[in-house]
């Protein structure tokens, strides 16, 4: 009876061993597809994440090429501006050296409308002692 009782408390154990074993690989099975699962999310992130990236330096790229034709055209601008002060800056020179000839040519009537008026006044002068003799 002894030996039945060994072989039996020995079939138990085993059994409660096997038991344990299907139990730890149950539970290992349960814990890989869990990690499976989080791995899948894990990639789907990292893809979405890459696509992501890659819209976002696409974004980029296109930032920077307005970026450079705004800079162009700033550029541009300031030429523009740059000839446009230079024509105001000569246009500025050619009024006043207009100005000036004006002045002088002002000048030049006042003195010959003063020499005439010297030349009537001694005309007039000269016909009133021709007009005496």
């Amino acid at each position: 009876a002894l030996g039945l009782g060994a072989g039996t408390a020995a079939g138990d154990a085993a059994a409660s061993g096997r038991g344990a074993i299907v139990d730890a690989v149950e539970s290992a099975e349960l814990r890989l597809r869990i990690l499976t699962g989080e791995l899948e999310k894990a990639r789907s992130e990292a893809s979405r994440a890459a696509a992501d990236a890659e819209a976002v330096a696409a974004a980029a790229t296109a930032m920077d090429g307005l970026v450079a034709e705004a800079r162009r055209k700033v550029e541009d601008a300031q030429a523009e501006l740059a000839l446009a002060e230079s024509h105001a800056a000569a246009a500025t020179e050619r009024r006043a050296d207009a100005q000036a000839r004006a002045g002088e040519a002002s000048a030049r009537a006042a003195l010959v409308e003063g020499t005439i008026a010297g030349l009537i006044a001694e005309l007039d002068k000269n016909r009133l002692l021709l007009r005496g003799v």
